[in-house]
């Protein structure tokens, strides 16, 4: 068995007798210190599995590179157009103003399907 399977296996076991531990007496505990609990020895796991397994960089292939530069394009103009239509419409207006005829406009398609329901219901 080759070194780096056996550590796999260690990092298995520890992380199967970690669950065991929790699910037998760290649920137990009050939420806020288990939560604390929880996320610390999930942290440490995670660093020995580091140590003992080493990082493995994913090489960046042209098309990982094509793709990253056209989502980030996307967000960009998404935003661009975001913000810019913000500033040509206002960023403040809105429909739930208070003034009497955009009261009347947002009241007035609740009421008439609200008003049709209860005559159907009573036909």
């Amino acid at each position: 068995m080759t070194k780096r399977k056996t550590n796999n296996i260690f990092i298995l076991v520890v992380f199967t007798i970690y669950v065991a531990y929790y699910r037998l007496f760290l649920s137990r505990v009050e939420s806020t210190m288990g939560e604390f609990i929880n996320v610390a020895a999930i942290v440490i796991i995670a660093f020995i599995s580091i140590l003992l397994l080493g990082y493995r960089k994913d090489r960046l292939t042209a098309i990982k590179k094509a793709i990253l530069g056209t989502t980030i394009t996307e967000i960009l103009i998404f935003i661009l157009i975001s913000y810019g239509l913000g500033f040509v419409t206002g960023f403040a207006k809105t429909t739930y103003s208070l003034d009497p005829i955009s009261i009347f406009e947002n009241i007035f398609a609740p009421i008439i399907y609200i008003l049709g329901i209860e005559v159907f219901r009573y036909t």
